[in-house]
């Protein structure tokens, strides 16, 4: 891809996908089309997945194949805006309904719907209700003496012989009854993807609902992708409950301290990252409510107090229209806005990686908290885990009574605080975590070899402030015959048979060779096809599939900003890399056996910790329920209704029994606070366990416990 690095788990679920989708894409038989389910967690890159999963089609696919992705609001925007970013640029074309020229979806297009302009005004949130109110509002829905509308879009690009695969982003709000006529009937696709972290209707799938088919939440945290949870109200204190002060006071004094504190932790990580602060409005209608207006005065107020506003560009806000204020690089990681005043427009789709605190106030209605808004907060900005424990999580302050949990966002709030007894004594036992080993992959890095190599192959030097004399140096190189690269950007050719003929056809070995001059010129997409085929079979030792995207990324930029080309057209260089294969496979093949002895010297993967104890805190699941068991080391003792086995061992033998001083249910995430044991798997690849239970004896010795059957006392 042009501008991203899939992950492991990314990388994994694209290919999957990519592989059924071209093969029901192939087997399409006209009339009946198969539905896939894209179901990964909230902060996981589902756009971005996407967007890899649209090129490789695009390229790699034999079919003619168009693409038409439905959004809700803002989200068609942002999407647009994220496979530009993505994947703009090359074989791929971005388009909204005003877009479309000659009135067709052409090859390898993107249409943009929003799904909120087709219909009428009645329920602007609910597309079902939407089209229950009948008529459509969007001049592109309806039929015009020009033929501009989806109808005949689709239509003519399905004249063409096109295939159209059809994109639902948030399908959980997108399908419904009334919206699959639309698709039925006038998308008419050859394949349908859902795009969803909480599918909710009830199967149909030809692929993605089972087991292996999706991405987990787990996956995603240990890729340290997202945050480790999300902690609400942490650490609020009796006195201030028990003070003069409001509820709205309390919380948003506990999200100042909090975002104060996350400040000098990043800082002490050498990091960049300033922590935004989400403070959301209570949602009670579409437009601004006099409740709406009131508590957004409280808060500016409140901030303005403390030298927050939108003067001193440390505030921003945005709201229903276009009330819109120091939005401009608020995803900046040293963006000067601390605090953004937002509604539920921000909740689905937007993307700020250093939005780390969600500030929410009661409102009238019942208060249900949605993954979605969630979501804002749970990106990891660098895309890796810190030191710093409490940087890996995400914290929510709630003036609420009680909060509903949608079931898919249990596994991500954790509500419940215990903490370790006081008279623990220290074990200090030999830990381990196992940080995340990288896929057999060439990764973003791999460019740094490629451009090194590059330059001592021509004698070049690695800086931008030598481009022009690098151009210079390349155009004169020679090889060891002599010869010179050829820098001719313009056609291709290949030879073609011309008259050729069979005079037996049953006569074997028969060679029907083209003749020297008789060639014809190869188009670009062929081009392109080629130069792909190039870089994966150079790939060396390492996965093709997901490893030729980086030469291909170290071989522009390589142009782009050593050689004084930066305007030049990407099929110009894939060209010039097609008419020199000989060079340029030198150039891979040595940067990417440097690459190799890098990886293999810095695959150590254990972090070791040498003196592991109970953590003095934890924090647990909505779901979890409070339990009277004794010699638990944290208190309060929170279980989980799932631990059937683990409930069974407390119950017969940890909590009466006279020979144990303590015991300390472990975690089963893969997080480094919990007791871990490094092992070797089936496949001889490090691993780490995470035992159930760690006990300590009254007599001083220690028992690691685990309820599937390995155990050791």
């Amino acid at each position: 891809m042009n501008n991203i690095t899939l992950k492991e788990y990314q990388q994994k679920i694209t290919d999957k996908i990519f592989e059924r989708a071209d093969e029901f894409l192939k087997n399409f038989d006209g009339a009946s089309f198969k539905k896939i389910l894209f179901r990964a967690p909230t902060g996981s890159g589902k756009t971005v997945m996407m967007s890899a999963i649209i090129e490789r089609l695009a390229i790699e696919s034999q079919e003619n194949l168009a693409f038409v992705w439905i959004s809700k609001g803002v989200l068609a925007q942002q999407s647009k805006e994220s496979l530009e970013e993505n994947i703009g640029g090359g074989a791929v074309t971005m388009s909204f309904l005003e877009d479309i020229l000659d009135n067709e979806i052409k090859e390898n297009e993107v249409l943009f719907i929003n799904w909120e302009q087709i219909f009428s005004k009645a329920g602007k949130d609910n597309p079902d209700k939407d089209i229950k109110k009948g008529d459509p509002i969007n001049k592109f829905m309806k039929d015009n003496e020009y033929d501009r509308n989806l109808r005949k879009f689709c239509e003519i690009a399905q004249g063409e012989g096109r295939k159209l695969v059809l994109i639902v982003d948030e399908s959980h709000l997108n399908v419904t009854e009334n919206t699959i006529q639309i698709i039925e009937e006038i998308i008419k696709p050859a394949l349908q993807i859902d795009l969803t972290a909480t599918p909710k209707n009830g199967g149909g799938y030809a692929f993605g609902d089972r087991e292996g088919e999706f991405v987990d939440l787990q996956t995603v945290k240990d890729a340290q992708v997202i945050k480790k949870e999300v902690i609400i109200n942490p650490e609020i204190l009796e006195k201030d409950l028990k003070s003069e002060k409001s509820g709205d006071q309390i919380i948003f004094e506990e999200a100042l301290k909090r975002r104060v504190q996350l400040e000098k932790l990043y800082q002490k990580e050498c990091s960049k990252v300033r922590p935004l602060v989400l403070v959301q409005l209570p949602n009670e209608s579409e437009k601004m409510s006099s409740l709406d207006k009131d508590k957004k005065a409280w808060v500016e107020e409140f901030l303005d107090d403390r030298g927050f506003n939108y003067a001193n560009k440390n505030l921003a806000r945005w709201l229903s229209g276009d009330e819109k204020e120091n939005l401009e690089d608020i995803k900046n990681f040293d963006s000067q806005v601390d605090f953004l005043i937002f509604k539920q427009v921000v909740a689905t789709g937007w993307d700020c990686p250093r939005a780390h605190i969600l500030v929410k106030f009661r409102q009238t209605n019942s208060e249900i908290f949605e993954i979605q808004t969630v979501g804002r907060i749970m990106r990891m900005p660098e895309f890796h885990h810190y030191n710093e424990e409490a940087l890996n999580r995400a914290y929510v302050y709630a003036n609420l009574e009680e909060i509903k949990i949608e079931e898919d966002a249990l596994e991500y709030l954790k509500v419940r605080k215990a903490e370790r007894i006081q008279d623990y004594e220290n074990l200090d036992l030999p830990s381990v975590y196992l940080m995340r080993g990288e896929y057999n992959d060439l990764m973003l890095d791999y460019r740094k070899y490629f451009f090194t190599e590059f330059m001592e192959k021509i004698g070049g030097k690695l800086d931008e402030k030598e481009a022009k004399k690098n151009s210079m140096l390349l155009r004169k190189y020679q090889s060891a015959d002599g010869s010179s690269l050829i820098f001719d950007g313009n056609r291709i050719e290949e030879r073609i048979i011309v008259d050729g003929l069979v005079r037996d056809i049953d006569s074997e070995n028969q060679d029907i060779l083209a003749d020297e001059k008789n060639k014809v010129k190869v188009d670009d997409e062929e081009i392109e096809r080629k130069f792909i085929s190039f870089l994966k079979k150079n790939c060396g030792e390492f996965q093709q599939a997901r490893s030729f995207d980086k030469i291909r990324v170290a071989i522009y930029q390589t142009f782009d900003r050593y050689l004084d080309n930066k305007n030049l057209d990407k099929a110009v260089v894939q060209k010039i890399v097609l008419k020199n294969q000989g060079f340029f496979q030198s150039v891979i093949a040595e940067s990417v056996k440097k690459y190799a002895e890098h990886r293999n010297k810095v695959a150590k993967k254990y972090k070791e910790i040498p003196a592991w104890n109970v953590p003095i805190e934890d924090y647990y699941a909505k779901n979890t329920i409070m339990a009277e068991y004794k010699k638990c080391v944290m208190a309060p003792v929170y279980v989980s209704p799932k631990w059937k086995t683990e409930i069974g061992f407390i119950e017969n033998y940890l909590s009466n029994n006279e020979r144990i001083s303590w015991w300390f249910k472990n975690g089963d995430a893969r997080n480094e606070i919990y007791f871990g044991v490094p092992y070797l798997d089936e496949k001889e690849k490090s691993a780490t366990f995470y035992p159930d239970f760690v006990v300590r004896y009254k007599d001083g010795r220690t028992g690691i416990f685990d309820t599937e059957g390995r155990s050791e006392e």
